[in-house]
C-alpha cells in the first residue's frame, strides 16, 4: 500500500504565475466600479464595490460570509478579476522569477522518471490530493498541459480521463470545501 499525501496550497500559492494575492484581489475588486462591463451586468455593482472598499475587510471571503446578499455579485467580481489574470499568466521559463516555479518541481516529483509512453500513469492520482485556497485554476491547467505535452503519443482525451480522477478541492476560508475542478 502506497502512502497517501494531501497538498494544501495556501492563498497566494499561484502568485509566482501572475495571479493576485488576497490583498491584490481586494484592490482589483474595489476598482471594479470603473469597469463598465461589471457595472452594466451586475445589479448593485457600485454599492457592492463601495461597501467592500469601505469595509476594510481584507478578505473577500469574509466580506461575502458577513454579507450573503452580495454573494452572487462577489463571485462575479472574483471571476472577472481572476479571468483577466489567466490570459496573462506565465509558466516555466516564461515566468519572471522561474526559480519560484514550484508547479514544475511538484509535477516532476509526482510523475517520476518513467520512460515508457504510458508512464503518464505514474502520475498516480489516487496517491495524492490537493486542497487549494486559491480561486484560480492555474495548477489544474498546468498539470494537464504538462502531461499532454510530455506524452504526445497518447491521445489528450485519455490523459484528461486519467486526470479526472485527481482530487483537487478549491475552498474558501469562510465556506469550507468548494467545487472540485479537473
Amino acid at each position: 500500500m502506497s502512502a497517501k499525501t494531501v497538498f494544501i496550497l495556501g492563498a497566494g500559492a499561484s502568485k509566482p504565475y501572475g495571479y493576485p494575492t488576497g490583498k491584490e484581489l481586494r484592490k482589483s475588486i474595489c476598482e471594479l466600479h470603473e469597469n463598465r462591463y461589471f457595472v452594466d451586468r451586475a445589479p448593485d455593482a457600485l454599492t457592492f464595490c463601495e461597501r467592500f472598499k469601505n469595509s476594510s475587510i481584507e478578505s473577500i471571503d469574509l466580506f461575502l460570509t458577513r454579507n450573503p446578499h452580495y454573494e452572487q455579485i462577489g463571485k462575479f467580481a472574483i471571476a472577472l478579476c481572476i479571468s483577466g489574470k489567466e490570459r496573462l499568466s506565465k509558466f516555466r521559463e516564461d515566468m519572471e522569477h522561474n526559480d519560484q516555479d514550484w508547479y514544475t518541481f511538484i509535477f516532476n516529483k509526482l510523475l517520476g522518471n518513467g520512460i515508457a509512453q504510458d508512464s503518464y500513469t505514474n502520475f498516480n492520482v489516487s496517491d495524492f490530493a490537493f486542497i487549494t485556497f486559491n480561486y484560480d485554476r492555474s495548477f489544474e491547467y498546468f498539470i494537464e498541459e504538462s502531461l499532454i505535452n510530455s506524452f504526445t503519443e497518447i491521445e489528450p482525451e485519455k490523459i484528461r480521463e486519467h486526470l479526472r480522477k485527481l482530487k483537487i478541492w478549491h475552498c474558501t476560508s469562510s465556506k469550507g470545501f468548494g467545487q472540485k475542478f479537473v
